[in-house]
């Protein structure tokens, strides 16, 4: 039924040209009577139209209909009944005019490329994660707010930096980081060193109203500490030289009393250091006296050798024990008395003031390896010169673990001012001190990076990481935080812009050996990643 009505079209079609090729012809005969194009010697024919149909209005065949259309003979068989009106005439052209134009289909052999279409752009191609990609990362965080503290050898120190002041005594600051990707999994390689000198950090101690008592024989028995001390090194010297020379019977009986008395002293220095009790002071001074009055006269005995060296640097070692232990029970009876003073008005007029000046100086480098994963839609590792038409919003997120390096060292240095005032006693002093310790460590690190592709150019991204876990000290812990934007500036080049967090508490040993650092910081992170 198809083939028919097509069939019948191609004749209707062909027909009218053929009457109007043969109509002249006929006219030129002589006894011939004209024929109309309209009427046809075929009693069967039935013509549609008596108008030439135009090239726009005939439908456009397709590549079947093309194939099907060869079949049909271009000259009737001479047993139609109508071919004498349609077998051409000989050396009669068809008005190429008439004929309608055929334009072949796109999937025909000539169709042009897609790109040399008006209006129609190809598009782009998914982001290839395929084969080995890298990141070179240089950062930095502008911290508008550091604190923490330093331990160091058990003496803490706490501090607290405005970016002003952070600036003033930070000397050297590196940061960057290196990702390297060959499918999903990556290789990761982060690193920060930064070295401060002179955060300084000062601290007043006061202690108001103190009882008098308590402070006055500290101080006292510090004076009285140090220098007895060393008289008792002396002393026990000078006795030892006595033994040194052959002497007579009754010579070498005197300098063994002596020697006796001496090793009395000593031990009665050693009271004296261990008493906390003013009326015991006063009572052991008086009877280490009372043994160097005995020692002199036991000098009597000794004419042979009053006259050497080592007579002459014992006499001068008790004396001025002698002279010591004076001045010092003269000053325990004004503190005595000035404490039993019942009507003494200005007992509580009397001030301590500790002031403690600290330079902190400490260098600090955090390095990070780690093995990571990609999961979800893959990342742009360019920017695409036309737009890639991807359905946005792409989602992914690379978890990661490996270790994290520490390695710190801190330096402090500190000065100590003490400043004690009072109606009987003013006190001032100051020494100083320098402590230095450092530690080196690895400690166990997990993460991940969480990332949303709004577009082609822009990307947002959390990332953060927990790392320590106690594993290396009695207490160590670190972690950071990081959010931001990521906005492809050209093919190869992106920058980030984010805010990040970051924080480490380390704390181990006890006492003289005690080492501990903290730092707490916030502030914009910066930084602009190449692609390789």
């Amino acid at each position: 039924m198809f083939n028919s009505l097509k069939s019948a079209i191609q004749w209707a079609l062909i027909l009218p040209g053929c009457l109007m090729s043969i109509s002249p012809v006929l006219a030129e005969k002589g006894n011939a009577t004209p024929v109309s194009p309209l009427e046809s010697s075929c009693s069967e024919f039935k013509p549609i139209s008596n108008a030439m149909p135009q090239a726009h209005s005939v439908t456009e065949p397709t590549q079947s209909t093309l194939q099907e259309d060869q079949s049909i003979p271009s000259v009737l068989p001479a047993t139609s009944a109508c071919s004498a009106d349609l077998n051409p005439i000989p050396n009669q052209q068809i008005v190429q005019e008439n004929t309608p134009t055929l334009v072949p289909e796109p999937n025909s052999p000539t169709e042009p490329p897609p790109s040399e279409i008006p209006g129609i752009q190809p598009l782009a191609s998914e982001p290839n994660n395929n084969g080995w990609r890298f990141i070179f990362q240089p950062y930095a965080t502008i911290p508008i707010n550091t604190y923490g503290s330093a331990t160091v050898r058990g003496r803490t120190v706490d501090y607290h930096l405005s970016l002003g002041s952070l600036l003033q005594s930070l000397s050297v600051a590196a940061s960057g980081r290196v990702e390297a990707w060959n499918g999903n999994w990556g290789f990761i390689i982060d690193g920060y060193f930064a070295k401060l000198n002179a955060v300084k950090s000062f601290q007043r101690t006061e202690f108001p109203n103190l009882n008098a008592f308590n402070v006055t024989q500290y101080i006292l028995s510090t004076d009285i500490n140090g220098k007895l001390q060393g008289m008792s090194d002396a002393l026990g010297q000078q006795f030892q030289s006595l033994e040194k020379a052959d002497r007579a019977q009754k010579v070498q009986e005197n300098i063994e009393n002596v020697q006796i008395l001496g090793q009395a002293i000593d031990r009665k220095i050693d009271e004296i250091l261990s008493v906390q009790d003013l009326d015991q002071l006063k009572l052991k001074i008086a009877q280490t006296q009372d043994l160097i009055q005995e020692t002199q006269q036991n000098f009597d005995g000794l004419q042979e050798i009053q006259n050497s060296e080592e007579f002459a640097n014992l006499q001068d070692q008790l004396n001025t024990l002698k002279a010591f232990l004076n001045k010092e029970l003269a000053a325990t009876d004004q503190v005595t008395n000035y404490i039993n003073d019942s009507n003494n008005q200005n007992l509580n007029n009397q001030d301590l003031n500790v002031d403690t000046t600290s330079n902190l100086s400490f260098r600090q480098g955090i390095y990070d390896f780690a093995i990571s994963y990609h999961f979800g839609d893959p990342v742009s590792d360019r920017l695409p010169k036309e737009p890639s038409n991807r359905a946005f919003p792409l989602v992914w997120f690379q978890p990661y673990m490996g270790t994290r390096l520490n390695d710190i060292n801190v330096n402090l240095n500190q000065i100590v001012n003490v400043q004690y005032t009072s109606d009987l006693i003013n006190f001032q002093g100051n020494y100083q001190q320098t402590f230095s310790q450092g530690k080196t460590w690895f400690e166990p690190l997990v993460g991940g990076k969480f990332g949303v592709q709004l577009s082609d150019p822009i990307t947002v991204w959390l990332r953060a990481d927990v790392s320590g876990f106690d594993l290396s000290a009695d207490s160590n812990w670190s972690w950071n935080a990081l959010a931001g934007v990521d906005w492809w500036v050209n093919s190869q080049t992106s920058l980030q812009l984010g805010y990040r967090f970051y924080q480490i508490k380390l704390r181990n040993g006890t006492g003289e050996n005690a080492f501990g650092f903290s730092e707490s910081f916030n502030g914009p992170f910066l930084s602009a990643s190449f692609h390789f």
